[in-house]
């Protein structure tokens, strides 16, 4: 329910906003901003902000980062996203070895011998972060099988 009555607030202030970045500049200038979109609190959450509408707004990706820094400090934000991105980093790391194994897996079950099949699957590493495990079985093979 409280997930529910979330989405609500930020569909409410996604329309109340326009569909468009709020931020408005000294001078009275709104940004026009249509693409990549955030919400935003008016007064962090971190610091007693609510999650109501009341308190959100629509800011582009670029003025929400700026909010973010007069309100915690750069540091504090630059931290915060090189945090995100060591993680996220990692994660990937984590589904391309698991996806070297499969692929090691694959081989051996299709009757290589584990030590030709870790040899293709090595060298197709770099690669097992961005193909599916069905490309990277194609080039598996195609290392293994001559033509």
């Amino acid at each position: 329910m409280v997930a529910h009555l979330a989405e609500i607030d930020r569909r409410e202030v996604y329309e109340r906003d326009g569909a468009q970045c709020c931020f408005v500049s000294e001078s009275g200038v709104r940004c026009t901003a249509k693409a990549f979109l955030q919400y935003d609190h008016i007064e962090a959450t971190g610091i007693g902000g609510g999650d109501g509408a009341s308190n959100g707004r629509i800011f582009c990706a670029s003025h929400n980062l700026n909010a973010a820094k007069k309100t915690f400090g750069r540091k504090h934000v630059e931290e915060k996203m090189r945090l995100r991105q060591r993680r996220r980093s990692d994660t990937e790391d984590a589904e391309a070895r698991e996806k070297q194994d499969k692929l090691l897996l694959a081989l051996t079950s299709q009757g290589f011998k584990k030590g030709e099949a870790k040899k293709a699957t090595e060298k197709l590493a770099r690669e097992a972060r961005t193909l599916s495990l069905q490309e990277l079985l194609r080039r598996a093979l195609a290392l293994l099988v001559p033509r």
